[in-house]
């Protein structure tokens, strides 16, 4: 079992998880205002445990990514699920123009700002016209701590790479 797979493993006790489900039913009842009603690939980069795109009521074909090989235990079975690098799971699995929405959830502050870039980079060329992406920072966190981008920098460097979406 690898350190990420053991963190997954004990990070959340049953009661727990009940409670974090229930949480992000809300929170996807709430997220679903911002998702076009067309919206036909959904994709949840660095996935975890599914919380998002188990819950997330649209979309004709939802997909989960993580390096974490468990995300595949965690995926409800309508999900399609890649294991791996998220970019590299972007660049292999997607057409160009094709995606609808990316999701992502305490993940960029983990990664460099050179990631970043890339990550957005390829995230762009997947985006179809009028797709968007959605970002839900770590909240107890002001600072993207590993990058030292301020959240204020973040959302710009989102919005420029939102010129075909009207949705940030």
């Amino acid at each position: 079992m690898s350190e990420l797979q053991s963190l997954y493993a004990t990070r959340f006790s049953e009661k727990d998880e009940s409670k974090k489900n229930k949480l992000w039913i809300e929170i996807c009842h709430y997220l679903k205002r911002f998702i076009p009603n067309d919206a036909n690939i959904i994709v949840d980069v660095a996935a975890g445990y599914c919380d998002f795109i188990n819950n997330i009521e649209c979309g004709k074909s939802k997909y989960a990514l993580d390096i974490n090989p468990d995300v595949k235990r965690f995926a409800l079975k309508e999900v399609n699920v890649f294991e791996g690098d998220v970019e590299d799971c972007i660049r292999g699995n997607f057409k160009d123009d094709s995606v609808s929405l990316f999701f992502m959830s305490n993940f960029l502050e983990h990664i460099t700002k050179e990631k970043i870039s890339s990550l957005l980079n390829e995230e762009y060329l997947k985006l179809k016209s009028g797709g968007g992406y959605l970002y839900l920072p770590q909240i107890s966190s002001m600072l993207v701590v590993n990058t030292g981008i301020s959240l204020t920098i973040l959302h710009q460097l989102l919005k420029m790479r939102l010129l075909k979406s009207r949705s940030l």
